[in-house]
């Protein structure tokens, strides 16, 4: 599980700116897995209400998070206090005119881009993903050995491709929430906030992240562009705790894979996660919340002093 500081003391640290922008199921259960997942379809809620009238005033948590890495890793030091002038350039950045990101609809900005561990983390898994490619690749064509867990990637990879975009979504979550058995990091790697690649996980436990990064790749192998994907970083207010899904745009609006459930909600209706920072593609965006929209806030919009 990966981890950050509590929302209150991101909040105290924050600096204010004004913003310009169970086990592998055998194949032979796959046809009943595919009737399962028609009922965990996203359905439309309605976005919450903000006042158009109110000045939106935003707070940072890049260089929290600089701090953290810094903390965490001295090596990652020099590194993480490059946000803080990457924080000055966005806010003097021009507009960039382009579609809302997951949890944008409830009045959470998604902006500029982080290069401390979680950068780091996420081109890591890109890394051993290309290597993971290859031995796909030879598995398929028989030239190398399949082991068990390319053979139940492979399946699902073509048993989603056949199915239409909201059934794929779902029948992926449903099947790797069902593959892979939770195992927090402590408990598997003996340290904490370690990411594993797709079949590795799917090999036979993981935790949050890694449930969201085996989606993330067996979605994009049927078919779903990457640009309609993000893994998100978010505080489960109601748990307590740090957590990470996979969002992915859809006509509701961005769908929620989480491994904690098999059904499909939308982000505008998972009001307990505070989104901290999505990942797609290479890029690893943090998230800034508006003030006007979050009222607990507005009591910490001055910075305080030290961190």
């Amino acid at each position: 599980m990966w981890t950050v500081p509590s929302r209150r003391a991101i909040a105290r640290a924050a600096v204010c700116l004004f913003a310009t922008f169970a086990t592998p199921l055998a194949s032979q259960a796959e046809a009943r897995d595919t009737s399962l997942v028609m009922a965990a379809i996203p359905s439309v809620g309605r976005a919450p209400v903000i006042d158009p009238g109110a000045v939106p005033r935003f707070f940072t948590i890049a260089a929290v998070l600089a701090k953290r890495d810094a903390q965490l890793n001295p090596e990652l030091a020099v590194e993480s206090a490059q946000l803080r002038g990457t924080v000055a350039a966005v806010n003097t950045a021009p507009i960039v005119s382009r579609s809302a990101g997951p949890f944008e609809d409830r009045g959470y900005i998604l902006f500029g881009s982080h290069r401390g561990s979680i950068a780091s983390k996420w081109a890591d898994i890109q890394a051993r993903w290309t290597t993971e490619q290859r031995q796909l690749d030879d598995c398929l064509s028989k030239r190398g050995p399949c082991t068990s867990a390319m053979r139940l990637y492979n399946r699902i990879a073509r048993q989603a491709s056949s199915l239409n975009d909201d059934e794929r979504i779902a029948y992926v979550n449903v099947r790797v929430n069902h593959a892979v058995r939770y195992q927090d990091d402590m408990q598997g790697h003996g340290m904490s906030d370690v990411w594993t690649s797709p079949l590795r996980t799917l090999a036979g436990a993981g935790d949050c992240e890694d449930y969201a990064i085996a989606k993330f790749y067996l979605l994009l192998a049927s078919g779903v562009s990457i640009d309609r994907m993000r893994i998100v970083l978010v505080r489960d207010n109601r748990a307590g705790e740090d957590h990470a899904v996979l969002a992915v745009k859809t006509e509701a609006g961005w769908s929620v894979l989480d491994n904690r459930w098999n059904e499909i909600h939308v982000s505008r209706d998972l009001e307990h996660y505070t989104p901290v920072a999505a990942l797609g593609s290479e890029l690893v965006q943090i998230y800034a919340a508006s003030f006007a929209a979050d009222p607990e806030m507005v009591a910490y919009s001055a910075p305080s002093s030290g961190w």
